[in-house]
């Protein structure tokens, strides 16, 4: 089977295996089609599976509530992505994410008319709290792909699709993330996706004795550039 590896994890550490999918794929000697693959909303039968490769992907453990939240449609987005395999009985998972809209998000200081903006000016971000007091932004709390379905754009289609779901939101001007200061990849992807380096949140991520920085990066959803907040100081609603 393929040696599991995650930026997440602290260098030197063997991440064990705690799916089957690695199994299965090992198997069956053949690459994975691209074209084959299935995108479709989360449900209470993928969670033992879901546990099992996040397990794999981050060096925490998230409660059972954490995956609870999937059921939550108004409030949060969780997608996966499936294959199957010609002969094998199950739609096997090749990643997933979850999103979760909030207000009052730390994103909000930073978005004032669709742009990003009070980066260096704490005045702005006030302003732009306030501006922002009626909307809401898309936190991503989890994304992940396994190994083997690397490279085959599985994590830019969520975020294509994280973008249309918050268009789709009325109120959603921003999407936001943290990522660990060390994972290029990841940060490649998410500024080729528009996304933002807002601030850095020291020590963000901390166990097995190390602490790393988290990047903040946030993402201005481009729509109605008037917030509803604006809307309400000009007497339209």
């Amino acid at each position: 089977m393929i040696k599991l590896e995650s930026v997440s994890w602290p260098k030197g550490v063997t991440i064990k295996h705690k799916s089957k999918v690695h199994e299965i794929l090992a198997s069956l000697h053949t690459p994975i089609p691209k074209q084959e693959l299935i995108y479709r909303p989360l449900t209470w039968d993928d969670i033992p599976e879901l546990k099992k490769l996040e397990a794999e992907w981050f060096p925490y453990t998230y409660p059972d509530a954490f995956y609870l939240q999937i059921f939550d449609e108004q409030r949060v987005v969780a997608i996966g992505c499936f294959w199957k395999p010609l002969g094998v009985a199950e739609n096997l998972m090749m990643g997933a994410v979850m999103a979760k809209y909030e207000t009052r998000s730390s994103a909000l200081l930073y978005v004032n008319n669709g742009k990003i903006t009070g980066k260096n000016s704490w005045c702005e971000r006030l302003v732009n709290y306030f501006r922002n007091w009626y909307n809401e932004n898309m936190y991503i709390l989890t994304i992940g792909v396994i190994d083997e379905a690397r490279r085959l754009g599985i994590a830019s289609a969520f975020l294509n699709m994280l973008d249309d779901k918050a268009k789709a939101r009325a109120n959603c001007v921003s999407i936001s993330l943290h990522v660990k200061e060390n994972n290029k990849a990841a940060i490649k992807c998410y500024e080729k996706k528009n996304y933002v380096h807002a601030f850095v949140a020291e020590n963000y991520y901390a166990y097995m004795g190390e602490s790393h920085h988290g990047y903040y990066y946030v993402k201005v959803i481009n729509k109605n550039s008037e917030t509803i907040a604006d809307q309400t100081l000009l007497g339209v609603v």
